[in-house]
């Protein structure tokens, strides 16, 4: 069984440079994640976070670019999706940097920040170092016998790669990553689940050719 090595960094000084690499500044609705759709009837129902212990889903996460840094992979006018925490922390307390004369909030966002940027498609653009990929449900054990509900279900150690950054040499379409513990961060994009896979921060060990490769 193979096993290959992602390339990752090896020390804190090259991390911090490529965290820092590109800069944005950015504004953000910060009740965007208040509504949602009730199914395509234009009908908009406010969500409760008390209702919802996980705070991925309880906070405002996209970002729309007003200041890039020169030689930034997105571009002024463009939208990030971000991590939970970027423009509200747990607290709900907004992390703004600066509040214009208009009451508009200023938000600092670096790369290790960034998910993905949103085409004009509202397609995907994978930031680089990040591949996005979907979950794999099964069991969590390699078992010749059929194993009870709670031995199955989405696999935390395992994700398939569905969609990566230009330019990326590995890892390919198609191929399962092994994932650190905290390397599946799940999130929901146009009614679709995936997992975020932040190859350049180490969220994985490794490309491998089988999904039970960690099982004896």
């Amino acid at each position: 069984m193979e096993i290959s090595k992602l390339k990752y960094f090896i020390n804190q000084a090259k991390r911090d440079s490529f965290e820092k690499k590109d800069f944005y500044i950015c504004t953000c609705d910060l009740n965007q994640h208040k509504y949602t759709e009730l199914g395509n009837t234009g009908i908009m129902l406010e969500r409760k976070h008390t209702y919802n212990a996980d705070h991925r889903w309880n906070h405002p996460r996209i970002g729309k670019i007003v200041y890039a840094s020169e030689g930034s992979q997105f571009k002024v006018g463009q939208e990030l999706y971000c991590k939970h925490w970027v423009f509200e922390d747990t607290e709900y307390k907004t992390q703004e940097f600066y509040t214009q004369e208009d009451g508009t909030k200023l938000f600092a966002v670096d790369n290790y920040m960034i998910m993905f940027g949103i085409g004009e498609n509202k397609e995907i653009i994978p930031r680089e170092g990040v591949a996005i990929c979907k979950p794999v449900f099964g069991n969590f054990f390699n078992s010749e016998f059929q194993l009870s509900a709670e031995l199955s279900g989405r696999r935390r150690d395992i994700a398939r790669v569905h969609q990566v950054w230009e330019g990326c040499q590995s890892p390919e379409i198609g191929e399962h990553l092994m994932l650190k513990m905290g390397g599946d961060y799940e999130f929901e994009w146009e009614g679709e689940k995936y997992i975020k896979v932040d190859v350049e921060f180490e969220d994985a060990f490794a490309v491998v050719d089988d999904e039970y490769v960690m099982i004896s």
